[in-house]
């Protein structure tokens, strides 16, 4: 998937009628959801997004990489709270521990 077909994907997600989890928290609006049977998931704070190709559902495990810029443009300032946050919420919708292999 290039990178103009992931924005219009996280476009398509974050828009108003996106079938995700959507969550609310001290004002910011989290989003998330597996995508192609298990293989990638999505995850969207406040509008930016990140979407994981290296995802086993079954297996509940995500591989980071190095995580640095939003898909939209920007760096990540926290990289540390986003993956606890990523975990907190997999847990919410999943009920399954995430493990996040940076």
């Amino acid at each position: 998937m290039n990178r103009e077909e992931k924005l219009e994907l996280v476009r398509e997600l974050n828009s108003p009628g996106g079938k995700v989890h959507v969550f609310e928290s001290d004002g910011t609006l989290y989003r998330m959801k597996i995508l192609f049977r298990g293989e990638a998931l999505f995850f969207s704070m406040d509008g930016q997004s990140l979407l994981f190709e290296d995802f086993s559902a079954r297996k509940a495990v995500v591989r980071v990489g190095d995580m640095e810029h939003w898909l939209e443009g920007g760096r990540i300032a926290d990289k540390s709270g986003v993956v606890m946050k990523i975990r907190e919420l997999y847990y919410l919708y999943y009920r399954d521990m995430l493990q996040v292999i940076i």
